[in-house]
């Protein structure tokens, strides 16, 4: 049953209603003043006592965007458990719709110069320098790794331990029967991070990251497309990053994978430092033979006594020989000077367009053989001096 109010009662009716929306008027518009000083006014009315009116103090807080952001920074601070909540809330979703805007203008000015304030747009730049295609990727990097990029913006600690959660991530997936292709804006932005000498990473991390550069997304775009020297370059920083124990080899197989004679330097750091494990030797030989000059060719010549055994080479009648360090580094030396295996006595040398030549199929079958080879590079090498 309706009870039929008395001519007082609508009155009174009336007047609270007008009383409580009286904040939200109040939250929605503040005639004369700036932005500035209204967001000021608005931050202490996230605290209100009403539902509503908080709620409106928002809404006008985010319909003034940026010049809210500095008051609601403060407020982050604040003794109102509230207003610290609401701010906090706030500050991330003007965040978000700052960096929207920004990307969405990078991405429609893909032929200009404006850079927009994009975190890591300006170490990638100089990586790969400015061009369309440049922004292109940049806008995907952005787009399929935003939290990634984030962290980068935020500094090398932060951007560290998030690439270190992505390429965990990515090691569970890579133990998956089927798997989902990574996109390129996904592989090209955690590769470019990597490559990153300042943003620490773990050996387990990095041994993942070789998965990534193979990847067919990777794979198909390097070898040929619209943005094969982008990736080329990004590719180029990470082999070229600091030694690393647990990816040094897979780098170097991507150098010569890729044709990358960013190789070349790394090849040479592990040569030049005793202590490395036998594979790492032979592939920085392999390397070396590769992308090396003349001038490199003292450097392998210091492995010709090296007589550490790695690996064998199975032999016309059954038996096997073992392949000793010195054979390849010889093998090297042959191939980096453009010479042919078999006037060395070494026909038996699997070659490869890749890797040159495979380093267990250059073990001699005897040691006499061996000597012989030997002696006829020093030979050689002194009579062109």
């Amino acid at each position: 049953m309706t009870i039929p109010l008395r001519p007082g009662g609508i009155f009174l009716a009336l007047w609270f209603a007008l009383a409580a929306a009286l904040p939200l008027i109040a939250a929605e518009s503040a005639p004369g003043a700036s932005p500035d000083e209204e967001a000021e006014r608005l931050v202490e009315q996230l605290g209100h006592q009403k539902f509503a009116a908080r709620e409106a103090a928002a809404r006008r807080l985010l319909s003034i965007g940026l010049p809210a952001f500095a008051p609601l920074r403060q407020a982050a601070q604040h003794s109102d458990a509230e207003i610290r909540y609401r701010a906090a809330d706030l500050l991330s979703e003007l965040r978000q719709r700052d960096f929207q805007r920004r990307l969405h203008a990078f991405a429609a000015n893909l032929d200009g110069t404006e850079e927009y304030d994009l975190p890591g747009w300006s170490e990638f730049q100089k990586v790969v320098g400015d061009s369309r295609e440049a922004r292109e990727l940049f806008v995907q990097m952005q787009t399929e790794e935003p939290r990634l990029m984030q962290a980068f913006g935020e500094g090398p600690k932060p951007a560290g331990e998030l690439l270190e959660v992505r390429c965990g991530q990515l090691l569970q997936r890579y133990g998956l029967q089927e798997q989902t292709p990574i996109s390129l804006g996904s592989a090209a932005a955690i590769i470019f991070l990597a490559g990153r000498e300042e943003v620490p990473l773990s050996d387990t991390a990095a041994g993942s990251i070789y998965r990534v550069c193979v990847e067919q997304s990777v794979a198909a775009n390097v070898t040929g497309g619209a943005y094969q020297d982008i990736l080329r370059n990004v590719l180029s920083s990470w082999i070229r990053r600091g030694p690393n124990s647990s990816s040094d080899y897979q780098k170097l197989a991507l150098a010569m994978q890729y044709d990358l004679d960013a190789g070349l330097a790394p090849a040479v750091e592990i040569l030049e430092q005793a202590g490395h494990p036998p594979h790492l030797r032979q592939q920085a030989m392999v390397a070396a033979a590769k992308f090396g000059n003349e001038q490199h060719v003292p450097l392998l010549e210091r492995y010709l006594t090296d007589e550490t055994e790695y690996g064998r080479r199975q032999l016309g009648d059954g038996a096997d020989a073992p392949t000793q360090m010195r054979d390849v580094a010889l093998a090297a030396l042959i191939a980096l000077t453009d010479q042919d295996f078999a006037d060395y006595g070494m026909q038996h040398v699997t070659t490869a367009p890749t890797f040159i030549f495979i380093p267990w199929s250059c073990a001699f079958e005897n040691n006499e053989a061996r000597q012989k080879a030997l002696e006829q590079w020093r030979a050689s090498r002194a009579k062109a001096k």
